[in-house]
């Protein structure tokens, strides 16, 4: 039988949309969800991006967290003249399980571990999902930037040059210690199991050491790409 695809947009460097795969006709446990939950086929594995992307904007099944998240999106949209409309999406992956969405919005750190991973939390889609990454198409864009005004810099010069210090000094250890990284993070409060968590924590460090054309920064250069 024809492997069908279905789909996970994924935004990266920080996300995705996803395309997940699954046999036609098939099903699957989704403890992540509560429960089994019917897998429908959308595409033939060879479909391109373009088509995949067209057919989720005509079913009006595309969706995104919103809340400044969507500009990639929107993009994408724009770039095959589709119209600039999306579903919101729950900051979990549940829409997706359940064949709400087509195209569902992914971080490479967080979301898209959910949906191949089958640990506490997971959805266990393994190897079958496919992606569609950001970079690819073209408009992958800078996220999670932290700024102040020139006026706060200016006045404030030891305070900015302490914050740029400890952040960069918190990365390097954490790269270097993701196990514990994760650890401490759930331990404050996540809401996350900790396999996800130190799944966060390794792949995020891959983001932190590699600079955007995708080669390896060493730690002593961190703040330099």
């Amino acid at each position: 039988m024809k492997k069908q695809m279905r789909a996970i947009a994924v935004f990266c460097a920080a996300v995705l949309m996803t395309v997940s795969a699954t046999a036609c006709g098939s099903s699957k446990d989704s403890s992540g969800s509560g429960g089994s939950a019917s897998k429908g086929s959308y595409f033939d594995k060879g479909t391109s991006s373009e088509d995949i992307i067209k057919a989720a904007s005509a079913a009006g099944k595309i969706g995104n967290w919103g809340i400044g998240n969507e500009y990639e999106l929107l993009a994408l949209l724009t770039k095959y003249d589709l119209p600039n409309e999306f579903v919101s999406q729950a900051f979990d992956m549940d829409s997706f399980d359940d064949d709400s969405l087509m195209l569902a919005s992914a971080m490479t750190y967080n979301e898209l571990g959910l949906v191949k991973n089958d640990y506490d939390g997971g959805y266990g889609y393994g190897d079958t999902v496919g992606t569609i990454d950001m970079n690819d198409e073209g408009v992958a864009m800078l996220e999670d930037n932290i700024f102040c005004t020139q006026a706060f810099a200016e006045e404030n010069p030891n305070t900015v040059a302490a914050f740029i210090s400890a952040s960069m000094k918190g990365w390097e250890y954490a790269c270097e210690n993701p196990d514990e990284a994760a650890e401490i993070v759930f331990n404050y409060g996540s809401s996350v199991s900790p396999e996800h968590q130190k799944y966060m924590a390794s792949e995020v460090a891959k983001l932190v050491t590699t600079d955007m054309s995708g080669n390896a920064v060493g730690l002593d250069n961190l703040g330099q790409m």
